[in-house]
């Protein structure tokens, strides 16, 4: 059985993601249908752009201004409702619909609209006991 591996000589590395989510570090979701990484952060739900769209690749190759794109890559939006610390998270609808849980006494489940379009609106509230 032979083996091939081929090397790549040359990489540039476009930008990095960092995000401190605490103890529930594990929950980090990407999406590929709006390309954004949701991940945790106290009582609320971040979306990062990841800047691997075509759009990001598209203008860079445009030789866009370097503010425009940088804009790009650092927008954020936010899912805002639980009163307590979000433990879980989930996508589901082909990455339209985030389904967010919260740690407590009293947990909280959350259905949110995270298409683009939504405006990060809250479809749906399930609670438990």
């Amino acid at each position: 059985m032979r083996i091939t591996v081929s090397v790549v000589h040359h990489c540039q590395l476009l930008h990095i993601n960092l995000l401190s989510a605490g103890e529930y570090c594990r929950s980090v979701l990407y999406n590929s249908a709006t390309d954004e990484l949701f991940f945790p952060a106290g009582a609320l739900v971040i979306a990062l752009a990841a800047g691997n769209s075509s759009t990001a690749a598209e203008a860079a190759a445009q030789g866009a201004d370097k503010s425009s794109k940088q804009h790009q890559e650092r927008r954020q939006r936010f899912f805002i409702g639980h009163s307590a610390f979000v433990s879980c998270m989930a996508l589901g609808g082909k990455g339209m619909l985030l389904a967010t849980g919260q740690e407590g006494k009293q947990p909280l489940i959350r259905l949110w609209d995270c298409s683009k379009q939504g405006a990060s609106r809250c479809l749906a509230i399930l609670c438990g006991e």
